[in-house]
């Protein structure tokens, strides 16, 4: 009984380590992307309004 629980925990600790880091890694990813787009939305930006209007 002690153990299973124990495997219980540790796998759903180590799942929600995985997840956490995955999801800081896919944020700096994101990061990182934006400032490399960040001169060219300003030139997408208006064409994109123009065309919704």
């Amino acid at each position: 009984m002690v153990t299973s629980l124990f495997m219980i925990l540790f796998t759903v600790f180590s799942t929600f380590v995985v997840l956490v880091a995955g999801n800081e890694l896919m944020t700096r990813a994101k990061n990182r992307t934006n400032k490399n787009r960040l001169p060219q939305e300003p030139i997408q930006q208006p064409a994109l309004e123009a065309g919704h209007r």
